[in-house]
């Protein structure tokens, strides 16, 4: 043998052990839950404890060899199972990557029993030994591949989140709700439903700029997308137009439904206030209103919003304007 046998059996404990609260310690942390597995006194004294009862086994009882590896399966299960339970906590499962997280734990417990399985049908001391090694191995590349999995996915959905969101304001950019607008459309043509749009845009956001500054700009402009997501409902699609100009989705609603809801938001809109050096100031926004038709294409609804948001800067502002597109 290149290293002794006890040798040997003191690394894989601390190494395998420590892999596993690796995975507990790194699913906490990508849920928020920042704290190192040096920093838990629990986990040091299990690891030290289980490492240092490997090692007496191996030097001081004889073929302990069983033993050691009930005692591993005994160490490690409950490892993976605070890991499992942690994940379907804190996610019930919504996202793709609490899915990949709850395959790959459950798969590792389910190759844990592989060697115990072989063992009884087989009663093979050879195979049970390959076995053991083969499922160790196996665990450690399943955990490596999901890590390496789950930083690649959380890249691709950084990446993909930074494409379609508004960099100032946290809402959906332009490109995104037109997008998903004309898939809206497509599927309200095809079961003859309807869905509202609203256009609103702050009046006379260009003095502000002007006159208190473009910082202060962008605190009403971040303001105003709060004002959004704080009033409507995860249904609802809002978006960052471009300027100082929004849009809002509503599936399913009419325009009817849609004149109250950007109703609502004018008054509440209204009721803003942002600190300047010059004192606090209060903004207010014009609204135009349309909705979707089976005969309508997107960009013709979009048009009739638009016109109704002129209509409402024409006359005099802070108002909600309705234009219906014509067949």
């Amino acid at each position: 043998a290149w290293i002794p046998t006890s040798t040997s059996v003191l690394l894989s404990a601390v190494f395998y052990l420590s892999a596993c609260y690796c995975l507990l310690f790194g699913i906490r942390w990508w849920y928020g839950e920042r704290q190192h597995l040096y920093c838990s006194p629990l986990t040091l004294i299990h690891i030290t404890a289980y490492t240092l009862t490997q090692f007496y086994l191996v030097l001081e009882v004889p073929n302990s060899f069983d033993t050691r590896v009930n005692l591993s399966f005994l160490n490690y299960m409950p490892v993976f199972a605070l890991a499992l339970i942690f994940v379907i906590q804190k996610s019930n499962l919504q996202d793709t990557s609490s899915k990949i997280l709850t395959m790959v734990i459950s798969a590792d417990i389910l190759i844990f029993t592989v060697p115990w399985s072989v063992h009884l049908i087989w009663d093979d001391t050879l195979l049970y030994y390959s076995s053991i090694m083969a499922a160790q191995n196996t665990l450690m590349l399943i955990m490596l591949g999901a890590f390496f999995s789950l930083f690649l996915f959380d890249k691709l959905q950084y990446h993909y989140e930074s494409s379609i969101t508004d960099e100032l304001t946290g809402l959906y950019n332009r490109r995104h709700f037109l997008d998903v607008f004309n898939n809206v459309h497509s599927d309200n043509k095809h079961s003859n439903t309807k869905a509202g749009l609203v256009i609103c845009d702050i009046d006379n956001f260009k003095r502000i700029n002007d006159t208190y500054g473009h910082h202060t700009g962008d605190l009403v402009l971040q303001g105003f997308a709060d004002c959004l997501r704080h009033n409507l409902t995860e249904e609802t699609l809002s978006a960052r137009y471009g300027g100082e100009e929004f849009t809002i989705l509503l599936p399913g609603k009419t325009a009817t439904d849609a004149e109250q809801v950007a109703e609502q938001l004018r008054k509440e809109i209204a009721q803003l206030s942002f600190d300047t050096e010059q004192g606090p100031i209060a903004i207010t926004a014009s609204f135009g209103v349309s909705e979707t038709d089976y005969q309508n294409t997107p960009s013709s609804v979009i048009q009739s919003a638009d016109k109704a948001l002129y209509d409402a800067k024409n006359a005099g502002r802070n108002q909600v304007q309705v234009e219906l597109c014509l067949h």
